[in-house]
C-alpha cells in the first residue's frame, strides 16, 4: 500500500494548524494524557500515560505512515506551536474509499472549538487530496461532547455498534458517524467557528428543554440533533426511540405514553447537569403538550417550537426516503390536517419549506435565548403567528 503523504501545504485555519509530531512535543503528549477523560475516552491511549508511551507511541508513527496504514498529527497553535491536541486518519482503504478518524483535546484548549475546525481541515484534506469518500468516527456513548463534535462538522449518527472493541481491558461499544464526501462539499464551504457563537453561549448559560415538533417531512429530527449540538451539553431526545419500552405490544398502553416519557427522560438529563435536552416529536393538538409539561418536573424552563411545510413540499420529501417502513400516504395528511387546525397554540411556528436545517436549527437558538416558545403549565399559550 502506498504510504499516506504529510499534508502540503500544511493545514491551517485561523490560530490553528496541523504538523506532524516532532520529539520535543513528548512532556506536552505526557501532561495532556493525564487528563481523566483522554484516558477514559481514548481507546488507543494507555492508562496510566507514561513517557515510554509517549516514546513508542510516536516510534509507530513513520512505519505506519510509510505502509499506507495510519496518518497522526499534532494540533498546534499556530502563532506558539503549542500542542493544543491530536488528530490521526487511520484504517485506510484506498480500495473502497474510505477511513476512520479519531481525535483527543489537551484539558486546557477545550472549548474553543479546537476539536471541530482540526476535524474540518483533515476531512477536507482527505476528501481532496486523497480522494477518499467516506469517512467514519467511532465515539463511545457516553463521549458527548465528541458526538457534538461530529455532529457539527456534518457528520450522521448511523446508529450503534455493541462489544466492538476492547479498550483497557474491556469491551466497548461504540456509536458510529458517517460523512460522505459529496455532502461535505455541499455543507462546509468554511470551517467551524473557533468557539461557540453569542447565541450558543447565551444557550448554554441557562439550562433548558426545547420541543422540536412538527409533521413528517420538515427536517424535524436532523434539525433537533444540529440543535443539541450548539449546547454545551447538550442532548437530543427522539420520540420514536422512546417505543423500544414497550415489550408487549398487544398489551394496553396508557396514552400519552410518549409524552410522559419524553418529559420524564428529559428531566433526568437536566438533573443530571446537562444545560440543553431537545425533545423531537410530533404534538398534534395542545393536549399533547399538557401531558408532557404535566409529567415535566425539572426547574429548567421549556420552549416549543413547531417546523412547518405545505403538505406537497411534505409529502414530495417523504416520498424520498429510502426507508420503507415509514408511514406515507394516509397518515401523514391525517397528522398534517390535525397538526394545522391548531397551529396557533404549538409555541413558535417555523416554516422550514426552503430553509437549511442548520440555519433552522441557528434560528431556535436564537429565539430561544431570547424567551420565545417559551411554555408554561396550565398557562395559555402565545399566538406569536408564523415566521419565515
Amino acid at each position: 500500500m502506498a504510504a499516506l503523504p504529510f499534508p502540503d501545504p500544511s493545514l491551517t485555519a485561523g490560530p490553528l494548524a496541523l504538523r506532524a509530531w516532532t520529539q520535543a512535543d513528548i512532556p506536552a503528549v505526557v501532561a495532556a494524557c493525564q487528563d481523566p477523560a483522554i484516558a477514559r475516552f481514548a481507546a488507543a491511549v494507555p492508562a496510566p500515560y507514561s513517557e515510554a508511551d509517549a516514546r513508542a507511541w510516536f516510534a509507530s508513527q513513520e512505519p505506519a505512515r510509510r505502509a499506507g496504514l495510519r496518518l497522526e498529527l499534532a494540533v498546534t497553535n499556530s502563532a506558539s506551536d503549542g500542542i493544543l491536541g491530536s488528530i490521526v486518519l487511520s484504517g485506510v482503504e484506498r480500495v473502497h474509499g474510505r477511513a476512520m478518524v479519531s481525535f483527543w483535546v489537551a484539558p486546557q484548549a477545550r472549548g474553543q472549538g479546537v476539536a471541530a475546525q482540526a476535524l474540518w481541515l483533515l476531512a477536507g484534506w482527505a476528501f481532496g487530496a486523497l480522494g477518499l469518500a467516506r469517512l467514519e468516527l467511532f465515539i463511545e456513548p457516553g463521549n458527548a461532547a465528541s458526538q457534538r463534535v461530529a455532529e457539527r462538522c456534518g457528520f450522521v449518527r448511523e446508529g450503534l455498534l455493541r462489544s466492538r472493541w476492547v479498550s483497557k481491558g474491556r469491551r466497548r461499544d461504540s456509536v458510529v458517524y458517517g460523512l460522505l464526501a459529496e455532502e461535505f462539499r455541499e455543507k462546509r464551504t468554511d470551517p467551524p467557528p473557533a468557539a461557540m457563537t453569542k447565541a450558543e453561549q447565551a444557550l448554554a448559560a441557562l439550562p433548558r428543554v426545547i420541543i422540536v415538533n412538527g409533521p413528517a417531512g420538515v427536517g424535524k429530527t436532523t434539525t433537533a440533533r444540529s440543535l443539541a449540538a450548539m449546547g454545551h451539553s447538550g442532548a437530543c431526545v427522539h420520540g420514536d426511540d422512546l417505543k423500544g419500552f414497550i415489550v408487549r405490544r398487544d398489551a394496553p398502553v396508557a396514552t400519552g405514553l410518549g409524552y410522559r416519557n419524553g418529559a420524564t427522560v428529559a428531566g433526568n438529563f437536566i438533573a443530571g447537569g446537562y444545560d440543553l435536552v431537545v425533545f423531537d416529536y410530533v404534538f398534534e393538538d395542545p393536549a399533547g403538550v399538557e401531558v408532557f409539561l404535566d409529567a415535566y418536573t425539572a426547574s429548567a424552563p421549556v420552549h416549543l417550537f413547531t417546523l412547518w411545510a405545505d403538505l406537497p413540499t411534505v409529502l414530495a420529501r417523504e416520498a424520498q426516503r429510502h426507508d420503507t417502513r415509514r408511514p406515507l400516504g394516509d397518515r401523514v395528511r391525517a397528522c398534517h390536517a390535525a397538526m394545522e387546525s391548531h397551529l396557533d397554540e404549538l409555541g413558535e411556528i417555523l416554516d422550514t419549506s426552503h430553509r437549511d436545517v442548520r440555519a433552522v436549527a441557528a434560528d431556535i437558538c436564537q429565539r430561544a435565548c431570547a424567551g420565545s416558545g417559551l411554555i408554561q403549565p396550565g398557562a395559555n399559550r402565545r399566538s406569536p403567528g408564523r415566521h419565515p
